[in-house]
């Protein structure tokens, strides 16, 4: 008897709100509220903020009614608003007018709306500044539903989308009227589309990647870095499947979108002026910014400590700015000098974020090493697929930085889809773990540091971001 009453005792049932169906739609709800906060507060950040605030080779303009011709991205998109065509003379007579041209031809769409509307000069290129910002929006949305595709969940997406969602460098990305927002959301689409690819090798889902990649190589041409990675998934389905027709037609619909939309701005330019399609305009040699003095020790080897607590970024000025470590640390967070600082205080912040984001970085590059060796729940080619992506925006970048020995090349901003791959390494090891005591210190020491960062630079640049007057500029 004994034995039955204990047998009709029923075991608790779990609350509803702690089922895995309704912590699933809170995960998700609190995805796309990290998403949306995120985004407020770069739209927010570019109504602060003139057009022309950014550095990177924005240039300036003459007015539409003028006929002599503007220089940098604002030049560019200018002159296509004003002849409604694409350049029609040697592109290194002008700065920055060798760029591939779909960026600038959307945001002389854009402008030549508006102006069609009666909005005058200054307000039309204060509204075209609001491209960029949608172009990461856009983004972020890709890197979730990378994350969501690799069955990335709880904590380490969150974490992950975070990350991604706060990181300074969007926040000055979507300010900045050049190419670099939209070749960042290009190659982070192309992953997608391409990890869809190879788990459902449809003709509609390789057309997307085509485009992704053909566009964005018609935005900034380093878009094609993620081109490798994407024919090893190619040739590993391949061989794989023995689909043979079914492949060769479908790696034909790829190689027609692609590359005509990709590299017919380089080829043209190679076919008229002799360019190499792979032509970067470089500063002169004595130039302000040139940096080939100093060794490749004190170039490329671990600085002072005290550098990495500097927070200007004197990009004019190569003395204290020629090391790869510290620089692209500053411009990571700071840009070249987006920031005013006022206050002890600001400049405490600063230094804090800058520590924290350092150790961030060592934490999780060990983590993603650690997730794409051992997560074996993934797929071992995407984990290559990863990693190979990864190791080659680096490389690059390690190599721009050797051939064009200036600081502007020393900048974040040309690896910024690493923030990509850390979300993803670091979901990597999650899965890899088991669960105990120290691996939940140490995703706990990860979402600590992460949220302290998005903390300390929405203030940041809530506080220091200058406001300016475009039309005073």
């Amino acid at each position: 008897m004994a034995h039955k009453a204990q047998a009709s005792i029923k075991k608790p049932t779990e609350p509803q709100f702690l089922s895995s169906e309704k912590t699933g739609q809170y995960m998700t709800w609190i995805c796309f509220a990290i998403m949306a906060l995120g985004f407020i507060l770069r739209l927010y950040y570019t109504h602060l903020t003139a057009y022309n605030i950014s550095k990177h080779d924005l240039g300036y303009v003459t007015g539409l009614s003028s006929e002599k011709l503007g220089s940098g991205h604002l030049g560019y998109i200018e002159y296509i608003t004003r002849e409604m065509a694409l350049p029609n003379f040697n592109p290194t007579s002008r700065w920055s007018f060798y760029n591939p041209p779909f960026f600038h031809a959307t945001a002389a769409v854009l402008l030549g709306f508006f102006h069609m509307l009666g909005i005058p000069d200054a307000r039309a290129w204060e509204l075209v500044q609001y491209l960029p910002c949608v172009a990461i929006f856009f983004s972020v949305i890709g890197v979730y539903k990378i994350l969501k595709l690799f069955d990335i969940k709880g904590v380490p997406m969150m974490v992950g989308l975070a990350l991604v969602s706060f990181h300074p460098t969007l926040s000055y990305l979507s300010l900045a009227l050049n190419n670099d927002a939209m070749s960042f959301m290009f190659t982070i689409w192309a992953v997608y589309f391409a990890i869809c690819w190879y788990r459902e090798p449809k003709k509609k889902t390789i057309v997307y990647l085509a485009l992704a990649i053909g566009l964005g190589m018609m935005t900034k041409l380093t878009v094609a870095l993620i081109a490798p990675p994407v024919a090893l998934l190619f040739a590993v389905r391949f061989f794989k499947d023995k689909k043979w027709m079914d492949y060769i037609k479908q790696f034909a619909i790829f190689l027609a979108i692609c590359v005509p939309t990709g590299l017919f701005w380089g080829i043209r330019n190679l076919w008229l002026y002799d360019l190499p399609i792979t032509y970067v305009q470089a500063l002169p040699e004595n130039s302000g910014q040139n940096v080939s003095g100093f060794t490749m020790a004190e170039r490329f080897g671990w600085p002072a400590w005290s550098d990495f607590l500097r927070l200007d970024a004197s990009w004019s000025k190569p003395t204290p700015d020629h090391n790869i470590w510290s620089q692209t640390l500053r411009t990571a967070l700071f840009d070249d000098n987006a920031l005013t600082w006022e206050t002890e205080e600001q400049m405490l912040k600063g230094k804090i974020l800058m520590v924290l984001t350092l150790g961030l970085f060592f934490l999780l590059t060990a983590l993603t090493v650690w997730g794409l060796i051992r997560a074996k729940q993934q797929s071992p080619l995407l984990r290559t697929f990863i990693a190979f992506a990864a190791i080659l925006i680096m490389g690059n970048f390690v190599k721009f930085c050797m051939d064009y020995p200036m600081t502007c090349t020393i900048h974040f901003r040309y690896i910024a889809p690493v923030l990509l791959y850390g979300s993803i390494g670091l979901g990597f090891w999650w899965e890899s773990t088991k669960k105990k005591i120290p691996a939940r210190i140490i995703l706990a020491v990860v979402a600590l540091a992460v949220l302290t960062t998005c903390v300390i630079s929405t203030e940041l640049y809530t506080e220091c971001l200058p406001v300016l007057e475009a039309a005073a500029k």
